[in-house]
C-alpha cells in the first residue's frame, strides 16, 4: 500500500502550557500537533521540516525531522496560559528558528508530498520563501497554509501582539486552502471573504465551539460541531492544528470539503478531553462520542 506523503514546513517549538486543566512543558506547533495525528493512520508517512535547537532531542521520538541536527543549543519557546477561555502567549529564543534553506535536497523532499502544509509560528517566511517551495510541489498536491504566525508581533516583553498579515496578497495564491482560527484576527470572517475574492482559493476559519466556516467563492457553509462547556474542557492548545490535520487527511480520502470538515470537527471535538501532550495512538480515531455531528 503506497503511503499518503505528509510534509509540514514551519516552526516547532517547546511549549510552557498552562491549560483549563493542564500544566505541562512538551515539544509544540503546528507541524508537532499534526505529526501525533497522521501517525495515528497507518497509510500516512509525515516529514517535519523546521530549525531546532539540541534542548529539542529528548522530544523527537517518532518525528521523522529535516535536517536530522539541532542547529542552535535552544529551541524556540511558547509560553502558552489560558485562563477564562482567553490565551497569553509569550515567546523567547525567537532568533532561533530561522526557516530552513531550500536547497537540493528539501526540494527533492518536498516532490514527494502529496499534502503540504506550511504553517509558521513566526511571521519571517516571506513571500518569496513560500514560492521557492511550492515551485518544487507536484502539481496535484494539496497545499494548506495555516498562518498563525503571520498574525504575530512580539513587544519589548516578548509577549505575543497582533500583527495584519500583510504579506496575503502574495503568498495566498500560491494555496489552495487557508485554516485560520476566528481569535488570529478582529473580524477573520471579513477579511476570509477579501481573500477569497481576490485569490479564489477556499478559506477555513474554526470558530470554537461554533464549528467551522467554509468561505469558497464568495459563499459560505457553516460545519457545526457539539459544544462543549468551558469547565469540562482539560486542554484545548492545539486543537486548531488537529482539526487542520483531519481535514487534510479527509479532504485526501474524499475530495470532498464539507465531510473533510465535518471529520475535523470530530477529530479537534475529541482531543479536548485530555492533554495536548498526552496525544498518541489511540485505539480508533474514527470512533466519535456522537451521532449527532452527522
Amino acid at each position: 500500500m503506497k503511503k499518503i506523503e505528509i510534509l509540514i514546513i514551519g516552526h516547532i517549538c517547546i511549549d510552557h502550557n498552562t491549560s483549563e486543566k493542564s500544566s505541562y512543558i512538551s515539544a509544540g506547533g503546528s507541524a508537532i500537533f499534526i505529526n501525533k495525528i497522521f501517525n495515528q493512520f497507518k497509510d500516512c508517512k509525515t516529514t517535519v521540516i523546521a530549525s531546532y535547537g539540541k534542548d529539542f532531542l529528548p522530544y523527537l521520538n517518532k518525528i521523522k525531522i529535516f535536517p536530522a541536527r539541532s542547529m542552535y543549543n535552544h529551541t524556540l519557546i511558547y509560553k502558552n496560559i489560558i485562563k477564562n477561555e482567553l490565551r497569553v502567549q509569550k515567546t523567547l529564543y525567537r532568533k532561533n528558528a530561522s526557516p530552513i534553506k531550500i536547497k537540493n535536497k528539501v526540494g527533492n523532499i518536498i516532490k514527494q508530498a502529496d499534502i503540504l502544509f506550511i504553517a509558521p509560528l513566526l511571521p519571517n517566511f516571506s513571500p518569496k520563501y513560500i514560492q521557492q517551495i511550492v515551485s518544487f510541489t507536484k502539481k496535484k498536491s494539496v497545499k494548506i497554509l495555516l498562518p498563525q504566525g503571520y498574525f504575530r508581533n512580539f513587544n519589548s516583553q516578548n509577549n505575543v501582539t497582533k500583527r495584519e498579515f500583510l504579506e496575503a496578497n502574495k503568498v495566498l495564491p500560491l494555496l489552495n486552502f487557508i485554516i485560520v482560527s476566528e481569535e488570529d484576527f478582529p473580524q477573520m470572517r471579513k477579511v476570509g471573504h477579501a481573500w477569497v475574492r481576490k485569490n479564489n482559493n477556499t478559506v477555513i476559519i474554526t470558530l470554537g465551539k461554533k464549528g467551522a466556516l467554509i468561505i469558497n467563492k464568495n459563499k459560505e457553509i457553516n460545519i457545526p460541531t457539539i459544544p462543549v462547556a468551558a469547565n469540562k474542557i482539560v486542554d484545548s492548545i492545539g486543537s486548531g492544528d488537529i482539526f487542520s490535520a483531519g481535514f487534510a487527511y479527509k479532504y485526501m480520502k474524499t475530495k470532498n470539503i464539507k465531510t473533510a470538515v465535518k471529520f475535523a470537527n470530530k477529530l479537534a471535538y475529541k482531543h479536548l478531553f485530555y492533554s495536548s501532550n498526552e496525544i498518541k495512538s489511540i485505539s480508533s480515531p474514527y470512533n466519535f462520542p456522537s451521532t449527532r455531528f452527522c
